[in-house]
């Protein structure tokens, strides 16, 4: 399996002083979490959920049954 390549120093002291400074890329700070979006479908069981740019659409069902001996 191929390493990945090392980051060049000036990409290291960017990443230490962003983390000396409790900040990341997009300037939220080092313990903020990205907003949270909520959304029902339509259909019982789904959601549609998004935080920055990542979306999961899930569905989700159960049933009922005996134990097994």
């Amino acid at each position: 399996m191929p390493r990945e390549p090392e980051p060049s120093l000036n990409e290291r002291q960017f990443i230490l002083q962003a983390l000396e400074d409790n900040l990341r890329l997009d300037g939220r700070g080092f313990d903020d979490a990205r907003n949270v979006e909520i959304t029902f479908g339509d259909a019982y069981g789904t959601v549609d959920v998004q935080m920055g740019k990542t979306r999961v659409l899930a569905t989700i069902s159960c049933s009922l049954s005996p134990p097994d001996p």
